[in-house]
């Protein structure tokens, strides 16, 4: 068995997952070689490539395999092809987002950063929104990195804490040039549709959670917009970039959602942050935000 941490859990797994920090006893879940069922039991909720209940789901895909997931277990069935990337894709992915999920934790599709005085920079958006590109700029300002894509947030009255996730982040040939790196150094992530490469992140990376500070949700725009979102602003756009809240089937788990977004945007400031079209002019952007932060903190 392989023993790591991430995310705040500690995790045990039959076979070696690249990137994570090793460690822990392995309490929290296990992930394991097996058989799949063909169809779950119980399902509520279906896709293409998913059926879920209340508790549980499975998830299909030609490269990766079968995936049995129960927030105690993942029970892996590689597919013939055995695309070993695809498999740790989908169990660092839509396996823990829905662990994460069930165990009452608010997971959003967001990068975060650590600032120097502690606190965390998290940058949600879509699939091509820039949240790597920030963090892997701000990485190269010299902040730390907290976790790439994957966000768990808890929250207590006040206080919002980020569980961090893994040293790697994700980043395109024109954000590794704008930071003075080629991409030809670090391994081609096989997507189909983009370009992307593994880039380690392991400068003072800490596994300590960061209370959060600001919340971006990035769109796309000619130019530098930057505007504090109201509260219910803030509530539509936190919902909106939930990470697979598809694996939420019943009301009571969506309005508990719901809920705990209304209550992050009562205590964090949430901004939408329009950014150049072209994603290398974005380190302008860090500059700005960059030099707020640092004025916030000496107030």
């Amino acid at each position: 068995m392989y023993y790591y941490q991430v995310y705040g859990l500690q995790i045990q797994t039959e076979f070696e997952f690249p990137w994570l920090v090793q460690g822990g006893d392995g309490s929290d879940l296990s992930v394991v070689w097996g058989v799949t069922p063909l169809r779950l039991e119980k399902v509520v909720k279906e896709g293409k490539r998913y059926q879920a209940n209340e508790s549980e789901a499975l998830i299909f895909d030609d490269e990766g395999g079968r995936f049995w997931v129960r927030s105690w277990r993942v029970v892996v069935t590689p597919a013939e092809s055995m695309q070993s990337w695809s498999i740790f894709a989908h169990v660092l992915g839509s396996c823990l987002g829905a662990i994460l999920q069930w165990r009452r934790r608010l997971v959003l599709h967001a990068s975060a950063v650590r600032l120097p005085h502690g606190g965390a920079l998290l940058f949600c958006g879509h699939k091509t929104a820039g949240k790597s590109s920030m963090a892997g700029l701000f990485y190269h300002k010299g902040y730390d990195l907290l976790s790439d894509d994957i966000c768990p947030l808890s929250l207590e009255g006040s206080d919002v804490s980020l569980y961090p996730g893994f040293p790697r982040l994700k980043l395109s040939p024109e954000i590794l040039l704008t930071m003075g790196e080629t991409a030809e150094n670090y391994p081609r992530l096989p997507f189909n549709t983009r370009i992307k490469h593994c880039f380690p992140a392991r400068r003072n990376f800490s596994l300590e959670k960061a209370f959060v500070q600001k919340i971006y949700i990035l769109k796309e725009g000619r130019e530098l917009n930057l505007r504090q979102l109201t509260p219910q602003e803030a509530l539509a756009g936190l919902f909106e970039h939930c990470f697979r809240k598809v694996f939420l089937v019943s009301h009571e788990q969506l309005q508990m959602l719901l809920s705990a977004c209304a209550a992050l945007a009562g205590v964090t400031p949430v901004y939408s942050l329009q950014r150049p079209k072209l994603l290398s002019d974005a380190i302008s952007i860090v500059d700005v935000l960059a030099a707020s932060e640092f004025e916030a903190s000496t107030a």
